[in-house]
């Protein structure tokens, strides 16, 4: 089953594909992110609520990281 990529045709080149792979990754990490910081929000122990912060700055680090790679794919092109 091919993605839904949108305006783009099953007949475009398998980088877009990727491109595209890429940007939902981001977006789930940005999701796991998120929600760690809500599940944070609701703990009353600061130790407990620190420790989800730091899973939330892990997965926003993978986010950042790959979003960078996607620019520099788009800049290679």
């Amino acid at each position: 089953m091919t993605p839904n990529v949108g305006a783009c045709s099953p007949n475009d080149s398998s980088r877009l594909l990727w491109m595209y792979a890429i940007m939902c990754d981001v977006a789930e990490y940005r999701r796991f992110a998120s929600e760690y910081r809500r599940l944070a929000a609701l703990l009353t122990r600061t130790a407990d609520k620190e420790a989800l912060e730091l899973f939330a700055i892990g997965w926003d680090k993978i986010a950042n990281n790959r979003e960078a790679m996607l620019q520099e794919q788009s800049e290679a092109a």
